[in-house]
């Protein structure tokens, strides 16, 4: 049962450094940890629910139509987590951020308006896969014209995937830039891009930096899964010339399962509030800006 009364430490009102930042947001989610376990356990839940049809593949070629109904299955799951996981974030970065708020308000604000935050985060999804795929087509592209890995080639790789690299992270953060000003400004559609990407002009390398931290870190989280080791020992089994297994049992399967559910549960409130501290640590200094320049 979620803590309906329950009501978060004050946010920090003056502009602090990253790391500043970082420990604030540690401190906030210590002192949470039981509220945010209980409001985020039921998309997660829902996500490796969605999963578990692959969870139990066995290997080996499958008819079209089993394929489909486990993609379909995983579809509809993952929509339902989608959904369910934004507009609990939605309501967990409002009470973060505004003094004094309690859950019900908060998750009837989300109810009302955080459709708009789940529209968002599909769109920018779709950006995000359109950037990571394009180069992709581009490199096999010249591959195909060149196939011998010369210089120009490696050169035009390492370019575009720096180029994805920077388009995905950056669209992470112009993403939460829109969440927080969702959360927290009663605006419409056109105000609450305008504002998000106000945000993101003023600091565009300062929000990729603290983007690209904050995925690495979880990035390195869900790499130490079960799953994830067992498939780097048998890759390494095979490079050492020894035969190795296609797929991970099912016993080791399920673990991961179970592991990938507590680091989601885990990260996924953590990642809110540090996205909301940072976002709004720049919406501070924004502020402190127009302010001078106003008075000048």
């Amino acid at each position: 049962m979620i803590n309906s009364g329950f009501v978060f430490p004050d946010a920090p009102v003056q502009p602090l450094s990253v790391w500043s930042l970082l420990g604030a947001a540690l401190k906030t989610y210590s002192k949470s940890f039981g509220f945010c376990m209980r409001l985020m356990w039921f998309p997660c839940l829902l996500l490796i629910v969605g999963g578990l049809p692959f969870s139990f593949e066995t290997g080996g070629s499958h008819p079209y139509i089993i394929i489909a109904g486990k993609t379909v299955w995983f579809a509809i799951f993952g929509l339902l987590s989608l959904w369910n996981g934004i507009l609990r974030s939605t309501a967990l970065k409002r009470m973060v951020l505004t003094e004094g708020l309690e859950f019900v308000p908060a998750i009837a604000f989300a109810n009302r308006l955080g459709w708009k935050n789940v529209v968002a985060r599909m769109a920018m999804g779709s950006f995000q896969l359109f950037w990571l795929g394009a180069p992709l087509i581009a490199g096999l592209a010249l591959f195909d014209r060149d196939p011998h890995f010369s210089v120009l080639f490696v050169i035009a790789v390492g370019v575009l995937s720096l180029f994805s690299l920077i388009a995905w992270i950056s669209g992470e953060f112009f993403y939460e830039s829109f969440s927080v000003v969702l959360a927290t400004e009663n605006a419409g559609w056109k105000a609450v891009l305008k504002r998000a990407f106000d945000l993101f002009k003023s600091v565009p390398w300062k929000g990729f930096g603290f983007s690209f931290l904050i995925q690495m870190a979880f990035l390195g989280l869900a790499l130490l899964s079960p799953a994830t080791v067992w498939s780097i020992g048998q890759v390494g089994l095979c490079c050492a010339g020894l035969d190795g297994a296609a797929t991970p049992p099912l016993w080791l399967e399920l673990i991961d399962d179970v592991v990938e559910f507590g680091v989601n549960l885990v990260t996924i409130p953590l990642a809110a509030i540090c996205y909301s501290y940072f976002v709004n640590d720049v919406r501070l200094r924004l502020q402190e800006k127009q302010a001078q320049s106003a008075q000048h």
